[in-house]
């Protein structure tokens, strides 16, 4: 499971959705378990940006890097980026880049990459060094945690069962004797 706590996932919805260019960010993460991590915090870093690329300026990024503290620098585990409008998969630029970070972790470390578009489809991978496993999109449950103890699975589910789509009722006239009635009583009404 990769959990993404409540200001995470407000930070990232806000950058999708305020965006019309590919925006690139880091996640702050912690690890749960063998296969369970909490993506706590979303860090933009300074980066120029076009419809389909991002790119950095490694001195400004590694002053950027400095300037966050030691504490959230080693608790970055998470490389996401947006796609915009396009599909979430990710392309030979993407794979080039998470490649050259994959190369640098070390046997203790592991790294989430995930790409995001605006409808929140989305598509991961997580490359776990100490059990040396890949999880990639259809191995990986994300889960939006509320911080109430619940989750939007439970939102969506309180949903389906709650909220029903409005039927008007269709009257059917009918004629006696060269006048028009209408019949049927008034169903499925809205209630103010």
């Amino acid at each position: 499971d990769l959990r993404i706590l409540p200001a995470a996932f407000a930070k990232m919805t806000t950058i999708l959705m305020t965006n019309d260019k590919e925006v690139a960010w880091h996640c702050v993460t912690e690890r749960v378990s063998q296969t369970e991590f909490i993506v706590k915090d979303m860090l933009v870093y300074p980066q120029e940006v076009t419809a389909t690329t991002v790119d950095t300026d490694d001195e400004e990024y590694a002053r950027w890097l400095i300037a966050i503290g030691e504490d959230t620098f080693n608790n970055l585990h998470g490389q996401m980026h947006s796609h915009v409008n396009m599909g979430p998969s990710p392309s030979g630029t993407d794979m080039g880049h998470r490649d050259k970070i994959v190369s640098q972790l070390t046997d203790n470390d592991y790294d989430i990459f995930m790409i995001w578009n605006k409808s929140l489809s989305w598509s991961a991978a997580i490359y776990d060094m100490p059990s040396n496993a890949l999880y990639e999109t259809s191995d990986i449950d994300v889960v939006v945690d509320f911080g109430d103890g619940t989750t939007a699975g439970d939102l969506i589910q309180e949903l389906k069962e709650k909220v029903v789509t409005y039927k008007p009722t269709t009257y059917t006239p009918t004629t006696y004797g060269g006048t028009s009635y209408t019949t049927g009583a008034k169903k499925n009404a809205p209630k103010s």
